[in-house]
């Protein structure tokens, strides 16, 4: 055999026995990675089980209910019952109305002298 050809094999064995090794280590980093999330995912479905746990409590009747007790306040409910109407505030609606007539003056000059098709009735 001759000496090129002996360390040609060599060389393309040495290639491929590292390309292996480093094959094996992203394996095992990849291993790595996907246990640490698996453990912060077990971890925030607990908190999040725990979190929503401590919502339904809170929430509860029973809760409020000894939540007030403890402070000594009382819950009645209304002998009456009030409607509220909801009035519309007069500055929104100044400012919706300023924002239409807004506009540069290259746009009012086009609205201007763009052409409007309107309907007509028929009389």
């Amino acid at each position: 055999m001759s000496l090129k050809r002996y360390f040609a094999i060599l060389i393309i064995i040495t290639g491929l026995g590292v390309c292996y090794a480093h094959q094996q280590f992203l394996i095992v980093e990849a291993n790595y990675t996907i246990k640490k999330r698996e453990h912060i995912l077990s971890q925030l479905l607990d908190r999040n089980a725990k979190l929503r746990y401590n919502i339904n409590a809170l929430e509860s009747p029973a809760s409020l209910e000894m939540k007030l007790a403890a402070n000594g306040l009382q819950y009645n409910t209304p002998k009456t019952w009030v409607v509220v109407k909801r009035i519309e505030s007069k500055p929104a609606y100044r400012f919706a109305k300023n924002t239409e007539r807004r506009g540069t003056l290259v746009a009012k000059f086009l609205n201007f002298v763009t052409v409007k098709a309107e309907a007509k009735d028929k009389d």
